[in-house]
């Protein structure tokens, strides 16, 4: 019978750097950029935060209704088209009202139109068809 707190009694593997060593990869960081692992989607945000990097905790705080759900859910399309698998959920919206926004931020259409009813014209259909098939892969 194995012990599930096993690991805990082993002893730590430490491995000794030269500082030189990890200054030089810095330098060669900055001399030779490389585009972010995992994009946001937003090219002036990846400039600055130099996308999401794995093994970091994001968070993403503002008031209520600022479009905190929002900006996430649009994160997690924006990864989710470059291939990336995603797990996002809501405690304050419906799955329906997550994809509202998504079509209404990929088509470019109005989100009051989801909500409110409303007209929407020949090329805003087609674009919420061509929509439809990158939600569906």
């Amino acid at each position: 019978m194995s012990n599930q707190y096993s690991n805990f009694r082993k002893k730590p593997n430490y491995e000794f750097i030269k500082t030189g060593e990890v200054f030089e990869s810095l330098l060669n960081d900055f001399e030779n950029p490389k585009p972010p692992e995992m994009p946001t989607g937003i090219v002036k945000l990846d400039n600055i935060i130099g996308g999401f990097h794995r093994g970091h905790l994001t968070i993403i705080a503002g008031r209520p209704g600022a479009g905190k759900t929002s900006l996430a859910a649009q994160f997690s399309f924006s990864l989710a088209k470059k291939g990336f698998k995603v797990f996002f959920f809501s405690l304050e919206m419906s799955k329906k009202e997550i994809i509202q926004r998504l079509i209404s931020n990929e088509c470019e259409v109005e989100h009051d139109i989801f909500q409110k009813g409303g007209y929407l014209n020949y090329e805003q259909k087609n674009r919420i068809q061509e929509a439809r098939r990158l939600f569906d892969e």
